[in-house]
């Protein structure tokens, strides 16, 4: 008879000795229940202990509210490891409930600003197999950014000729904090965005009359992870040009 087996790193069989690399010609002699003599043969696979080849990342920002763009994640080396994989996400607080899968997302959109650590442990179910413990990832959740008020103070100015300068001055905002390099967006409330408005200063036109309300909305990073600030809204006025008839 054949004894077919498989585990990680060394395997001690019934005569005794410890195999630490693969056998299928190992023979045991023994006498069986009938008083037979029989002999049974090895077939003794050795694989690797499981070894993790793809780790979490190692640390990812967001913003109060947001969520990280792409899941934490592991993957292990064909070949290592025996049986089925299961595996085990942890917090610093123990296991997570439910979170066992090779990738994680972690529920951040509730937590307040601080740093938060994930890690995940690699179980498989075959013989001698020890579980294997990912890297640590670290998730930084930061402050939403800060935006400057752009409104400006000549906030009416009288109608100018199409294709002129604009009167009024510039609607400058900057930005602090947060994560990375930010975007803009203007829009006037009522028409919604304000196309080739991309830049932290926008000049309202002032080459048609009546009242308009300007706001920029910052973005820094992907949608994700709620890096994202609206700066206060600004009412300009456009007025027509009054003339006065001398008899």
């Amino acid at each position: 008879t054949t004894d077919i087996q498989e585990a990680c790193d060394s395997y001690t069989w019934i005569d005794g000795i410890t195999y630490t690399a693969s056998n299928n010609s190992a023979t045991f002699n023994f006498t069986n229940s009938a008083g037979c003599d029989s002999t049974v043969t090895l077939n003794l696979t050795i694989n690797t202990q499981a070894n993790i080849l793809l780790q979490p990342d190692s640390l990812t920002l967001i913003c109060e509210g947001g969520t990280i763009p792409l899941p934490l994640e592991i993957t292990y080396v064909t070949g290592t490891g025996v049986g089925n994989p299961t595996y085990q996400w942890y917090d610093l607080n123990g296991p997570i409930s439910g979170d066992t899968n090779s990738t994680f997302t972690p529920t951040t959109n509730n937590l307040p600003i601080g740093n938060y650590y994930f890690y995940a442990v690699l179980n498989f179910d075959g013989n001698g197999c020890d579980s294997v413990i990912s890297d640590t990832a670290k998730i930084n959740i930061v402050a939403d950014p800060d935006v400057t008020n752009p409104c400006i103070a000549n906030n009416i100015v009288c109608v100018t000729s199409t294709g002129t300068a604009s009167a009024f001055d510039p609607l400058i905002t900057t930005v602090n904090g947060g994560i990375g390099t930010p975007t803009y967006q203007w829009y006037e409330v009522t028409t919604g965005i304000v196309n080739g408005a991309t830049d932290s200063i926008f000049t309202p036109p002032s080459d048609n009359t009546g009242i308009f309300q300007y706001y920029c909305v910052v973005n820094q990073g992907v949608t994700s992870i709620n890096c994202s600030v609206n700066t206060d809204t600004c009412t300009v006025t456009v007025t027509a040009v009054s003339y006065t008839h001398l008899r």
